[in-house]
């Protein structure tokens, strides 16, 4: 199926968390509240904390389009909100999952990065979600502003509080994950400091079902990013206890079907792409016509197989061949 610019949808894609999501992207590229150094979409270029309608939705499309990707789709185990930018930023998002939860039982997923989850009128509109997967990368608040880079307003005490309305409010599942990077959030220190977060007051880590410790295997715009060591990852695992799970990489075979077949023709179209010029993820997906968020599996997946290399010019990666 060709994909429509216009479109809230992408994928299904193949995620290390969810199997075969299918995306739907409420968020201009880059809008967030956060300015973390990992992105794999690089540097946020509006960075807010207003809830409003960031896109025109046509209600009747969504459902009628919905329909359709679900009726072509040999597999889809999650459809989930996320994208280019935090997805609760969008006020339609408390409508579009009921939408969602109208047509289908797939179950629905929203991945936040919490920063809205103080606000109740968020959390109302999150309540009809399967799940609800909440980044929490800082085990303090130094940490915090120094991976996350938030809005002033924002702070680890109030991503904290969310997560605690949310759980007083919601009947649904409650994920955490943290991105470990080498030298920042890896150490035993910041380990204990994630374990008093999650247990002081309010015991936090009684109200989640998983913390999934997540790494950066996608390129992000920042040189100081890097992969923690095998030790470090489960040297914080073994301190957050049972809950917590190490993500791994998606291996190759989980594309072996018609997806791969997809992703193979996408690859075609990127190295011809690259062939003429380096260019920058978001400047691949505007010129295809294919989500970013698509364009950054596929280049993973490029790089892994050395079919294509990238240079780093002011924070941006620049893909050529």
């Amino acid at each position: 199926m060709k994909e429509d610019k216009n479109s809230l949808f992408y994928g299904p894609v193949a995620s290390r968390r969810f199997g075969y999501s299918l995306g739907i992207d409420l968020i201009p590229y880059k809008i967030c509240s956060f300015d973390c150094i990992y992105c794999q979409l690089g540097k946020t270029t509006i960075k807010t904390l207003d809830r409003k309608k960031y896109k025109k939705i046509d209600f009747r499309n969504f459902r009628i389009e919905l329909k359709k990707i679900i009726n072509c789709s040999e597999r889809i185990d999650y459809i989930t909100f996320s994208g280019s930018g935090e997805p609760t930023l969008n006020s339609d998002i408390g409508l579009l999952i009921d939408s969602v939860k109208d047509i289908t039982n797939i179950p629905v997923a929203v991945l936040t990065n919490g920063s809205m989850l103080n606000k109740k009128d968020t959390v109302k509109d999150v309540i009809n979600a399967d799940l609800v997967k909440i980044s929490l990368d800082g085990c303090n608040e130094n940490i915090f502003k120094k991976i996350n880079r938030p809005c002033s307003e924002v702070t680890l005490k109030s991503i904290l509080d969310g997560i605690i309305l949310l759980s007083q409010n919601y009947k649904g599942r409650i994920w955490l994950e943290i991105m470990v990077l080498r030298n920042i959030n890896d150490g035993l220190n910041a380990a204990f400091d994630f374990k008093k977060a999650l247990l002081q007051d309010n015991k936090i880590y009684d109200k989640i079902e998983k913390i999934h410790l997540n790494t950066p295997v996608r390129p992000s715009g920042f040189q100081e990013v890097f992969t923690p060591f095998t030790e470090s990852i489960r040297a914080l695992k073994d301190v957050l206890g049972e809950k917590a799970q190490v993500i791994n990489q998606i291996s190759e075979d989980v594309f072996i079907s018609k997806y791969h077949e997809k992703n193979e023709k996408l690859e075609e179209r990127i190295i011809e792409l690259a062939k003429r010029r380096p260019a920058t993820a978001k400047e691949i997906s505007i010129a295809l016509g294919v989500n970013i968020n698509e364009i950054i599996k596929c280049l993973r997946l490029l790089l892994k197989n050395d079919k294509i290399k990238y240079k780093l010019y002011r924070n941006n990666r620049y893909y050529y061949l």
